[in-house]
């Protein structure tokens, strides 16, 4: 903190704010904790300008960003390792100024080299101006997030980290976005939605900046996969505007459904890149698990990491029961059955209330199916009629909102998808036996008989 104030009372502020994100990142790394209040709340005063002298903007404007400035910006100028020529090349600037407001602090990081390396490429080789990190819930896509825009932070002038989390207007985004990206000098916003995103555009043209949009699934309306929210369009036209306006920063967003016309622009544009997330590696598992204490059993360990599909937040759930109640047997675990968790159960709970009927209906068929069926057997399957059209734009939907799988064999879930809409199946049909009205029972066997006899016995 002592340091924090003498570089900004020096009029060094953008080298203040560096040196506490710096520090955050140890703190994060080594032990896995954030900063005091005391330190977060200097770190907001100096971002807000209350230690601002007159002369800082021209200082920093001028290069002379001082000794601890040139230091914070070597320490964060740390990406990731890469052959790219192109990328050891690229200038990282002097004192990046950086507004990470909500992003998780990342104590560990499992496996994903290959999406680092990827992510790398399409933000400094290839200078992508908008990518999207898609896949369903508890995969681990703020968490590439931070990593990535934390380890390439040296490489731009200003990263700006927003989650959607909570819905905010995007008035709200695009007026503390235009703040920071002006120094705090801007004293009024242009009236309208369309001058605002062109005034934003105009900074990012100007100045190489990362913007990362958190949770943009949250501002999507349920329903019609990948459509905005009444009141929430202007996030779709400030997508759009970042994908087709010439600019030199990137725009990273993270989600559990791809936004609407996003696959138009990576058809038109080259600088528009999505990467679907999938599970964690064996590899990467088994390190996640052994932090948690679940070691030395390898072929167990390969068995529990394929049964949740390697995602990460069902693994470090699956992990702390099997300590807490089997003693740290997953063999013991396994053979009880017990396959969603709360946490993750809240997780596909709220995708799975977006969906249509149409939808939901064949996750259902496909987890009675137990393995990739073809779309005219799936269509066969089906009780509700539907045209070829809407089960096609179904299929589509259920892709683009990550819960489904194209495969040789046809379509097919990801197991923990798999065992969670099986469940909630038999929870259906109980409850409405109970009440003397078994609609989905009369909708949908529990066995496919034309099935192999392994797939009828799982």
């Amino acid at each position: 903190r002592q340091l924090m104030t003498i570089l900004a009372q020096s009029g060094q502020r953008s080298a203040a704010l560096a040196h506490f994100a710096d520090c955050r990142q140890i703190l994060a790394d080594e032990l896995g904790i954030e900063p005091n209040a005391e330190t977060y709340a200097l770190y907001v005063a100096i971002r807000d300008g209350a230690f601002a002298k007159a002369t800082t903007e021209a200082t920093n404007g001028s290069g002379q960003s001082g000794r601890y400035g040139n230091e914070m910006a070597n320490a964060e100028d740390a990406p990731a390792a890469s052959t790219d020529s192109s990328i050891a090349s690229q200038p990282a600037p002097t004192t990046p100024r950086m507004d990470w407001a909500d992003a998780p602090a990342i104590p560990y990081f499992y496996g994903r080299a290959a999406e680092v390396r990827q992510l790398e490429q399409w933000l400094l080789g290839e200078r992508c101006r908008l990518i999207s990190i898609l896949a369903m819930g508890g995969m681990g896509k703020t968490t590439l997030a931070v990593k990535v825009a934390r380890g390439l932070s040296g490489s731009f002038e200003f990263v700006f980290w927003r989650s959607l989390l909570n819905t905010p207007p995007l008035a709200d985004y695009l007026q503390d976005a235009l703040r920071f990206l002006s120094g705090q000098q801007l004293s009024a916003l242009p009236t309208t939605l369309d001058q605002q995103i062109t005034l934003l555009i105009e900074y990012l043209h100007e100045q190489r900046t990362l913007l990362v949009l958190d949770n943009v699934e949250s501002v999507l309306e349920s329903g019609r996969a990948g459509h905005y929210r009444a009141g929430y369009e202007g996030y779709g036209q400030l997508i759009e505007g970042i994908a087709q306006r010439e600019h030199q920063s990137c725009l990273l967003l993270t989600s559990r459904e791809r936004p609407h016309a996003f696959e138009h622009f990576e058809e038109d544009f080259p600088w528009v890149r999505s990467l679907t997330l999938d599970g964690l590696d064996t590899t990467a598992g088994h390190a996640l698990l052994a932090t948690r204490g679940v070691t030395n059993q390898a072929e167990r360990t390969d068995e529990l990491v394929g049964r949740y599909s390697g995602n990460p937040l069902a693994l470090k759930l699956v992990a702390r029961t099997i300590q807490e109640l089997f003693d740290g047997d997953i063999a013991a675990f396994l053979s009880d059955d017990v396959p969603i968790f709360d946490d993750i159960r809240t997780v596909l709970d709220q995708q799975f209330q977006r969906l249509t009927p149409l939808e939901r209906d064949i996750l259902i068929w496909l987890a009675i199916a137990r393995e990739g069926i073809s779309l005219m057997a799936l269509n066969q399957n089906l009780v509700r009629p539907s045209t070829r059209a809407e089960l096609l734009t179904a299929l589509r939907a259920l892709q683009h909102r990550s819960l489904l799988e194209k495969t040789e064999e046809g379509f097919s879930l990801q197991n923990v998808v798999s065992e969670y809409v099986t469940d909630w199946l038999i929870a259906k049909i109980y409850s409405e036996l109970e009440q003397g009205m078994p609609d989905r029972l009369v909708h949908h066997t529990l066995l496919n008989t034309r099935a192999k006899e392994y797939v009828r016995q799982s």
